[in-house]
């Protein structure tokens, strides 16, 4: 009998095949919860308002459908709420690449030092980063005053490393009225 151990990141949800969350690819999206900002126009609000709420999904579930897709799916989609501000990223990141699939991570850029780590250590094929708003009004958004900062870096990192052709960016927009 297997031995279960503690997993240190709390899945929320997935989407065991999704044909949007990662252009020209079929992927396994899973999502994290929290949230360090709160946005009015979050299309995963329940993740950032409830995250605690919502029960966890053990990884042997997520596991068993990234076997059962296997041969269907390019890769899995790690977005949120704001997946690097869950501690067991790297853990969970670290399962998906044994399962030689790649990983996509959808991100806010406030982290920029998690991004870094991941980006060393190769655990990312791929990120999309929201711009949520102009850098001068980013502490509207973010509730906090250096977050422009660091999505400054952050937007300066992916690029540098899209640059050496260790990961495809893509940066996108919100319009909000």
């Amino acid at each position: 009998m297997a031995v279960k151990t503690k997993q240190n990141f709390a899945i929320k949800g997935y989407i065991p095949l999704s044909m949007l969350d990662w252009e020209g690819r079929l992927v396994t999206t899973v999502f994290l919860g929290g949230c360090n900002f709160h946005c009015s126009f979050c299309h995963n609000a329940e993740l950032v308002t409830s995250a605690r709420q919502l029960p966890d999904v053990p990884w042997d579930i997520i596991e068993g459908v990234l076997a059962q897709k296997a041969g269907w799916i390019d890769g899995v989609c790690i977005s949120g709420g704001e997946p690097t501000l869950d501690n067991g990223l790297v853990e969970l990141l670290r399962l998906i690449k044994k399962n030689d699939l790649q990983v996509k991570l959808d991100t806010n850029g406030t982290r920029p030092d998690v991004l870094r780590d991941l980006i060393d250590e190769s655990l990312i094929s791929a990120v999309a980063m929201d711009i949520k708003t102009t850098f001068n009004k980013y502490h509207l958004v973010a509730k906090a005053q250096d977050a422009a900062d660091r999505v400054r870096e952050s937007l300066g990192l992916l690029v540098e490393a899209e640059a050496k052709g260790l990961l495809k960016v893509e940066f996108r927009t919100n319009i909000v009225p």
